[in-house]
This record gives C-alpha cells, sequence and structure tokens, in this order.
C-alpha cells in the first residue's frame, strides 16, 4: 500500500523551506555585516522586505494545509418504532458529519432481522418476543483516531 501525501503538505514544505533559507541567509548577512563593522540596521531593512513575503507564504500554507472543520458524526435517527414479531421490518439508518468515510455496524439485532452495511438498512421479521437493546455504531476515517458515534434504540415487543 503506497501513502499519500495530505492535501497541502507539499506546499507547507515547501514554503517552509523558503522562510527558513530566507531567514538563515538574513541573519547571516546582518552577521557578517556587523563583523565587518558595517550598517546591520540597514541590512534589517533592506532585508525586511523579504523576510515578511516569506512570513506571508508561510502563513497561507499553513491556512492551506490545514483541514476544513467538520461537522460532528453522528448515526440516526434518533428514534426508531419497535418491531412486531411476525411482521415485515425496515429501518433506515443515517449518517451526518464526521471525515471520510463512514462505515457503520449494529449490535443487539433481534431474531429475523439483519443490517445490510451497503445500504444501511435494518430488514426483515422479528421472530421472537422480548427486550432487545440494539446499538448502530458510526465510525470515520479521521487519522490518527476514527471519530464515533453510537445511537442506541430499546426495544420490547
Amino acid at each position: 500500500m503506497t501513502a499519500s501525501t495530505p492535501p497541502g503538505l507539499s506546499a507547507l514544505t515547501a514554503a517552509v523551506t523558503a522562510a527558513t533559507n530566507a531567514m538563515t541567509s538574513a541573519a547571516a548577512l546582518i552577521q557578517n555585516l556587523a563583523n565587518q563593522g558595517g550598517d546591520s540596521d540597514a541590512a534589517v531593512g533592506a532585508l525586511a522586505p523579504a523576510l515578511q513575503d516569506a512570513a506571508s507564504s508561510l502563513e497561507a500554507a499553513v491556512k492551506a494545509a490545514s483541514p476544513p472543520p467538520t461537522a460532528p458524526l453522528t448515526v440516526g435517527p434518533a428514534v426508531a418504532d419497535a418491531p412486531v414479531v411476525g411482521s415485515p421490518y425496515s429501518l433506515t439508518l443515517e449518517t451526518a458529519g464526521g471525515v471520510g468515510q463512514v462505515t457503520v455496524t449494529v449490535d443487539g439485532l433481534p431474531d429475523g432481522l439483519a443490517f445490510d452495511a451497503a445500504t444501511l438498512m435494518i430488514t426483515g421479521t422479528p421472530t421472537t418476543s422480548g427486550a432487545y437493546t440494539v446499538t448502530a455504531t458510526a465510525s470515520d476515517s479521521s487519522e490518527p483516531t476514527a471519530e464515533t458515534a453510537t445511537q442506541t434504540y430499546s426495544w420490547t415487543f
């Protein structure tokens, strides 16, 4: 598997390199002038615009490399009617927010119901009455740690 360069990282690296080189050159020139008895204030004045440009480029690159804010990951709906034994049931889960690909898992389904992760649907015909706690968990592809969201349904039928 090949790792890809995150968006904006190349521009950020180039801006940091350019800013570092400009500051290193400026410091060396000022030190050289000071060692030779020259006017270091004039050198600072002459170099100030170049250093300001380097700082502006660096700031712009950092902003470009920063990921945009994302909405918190959610999974729902918040409320779902309980199934009825012997009757067909269908519930479509929804996700919102998060980063990148979002995957959903469902635990605690009663016999007769199944979850299809591709369609985000819980379907089937429940066969056994009882009390069930069904938990839907959504996970995104945030790095280094995925964000997760859960929604719990308490069904008694």
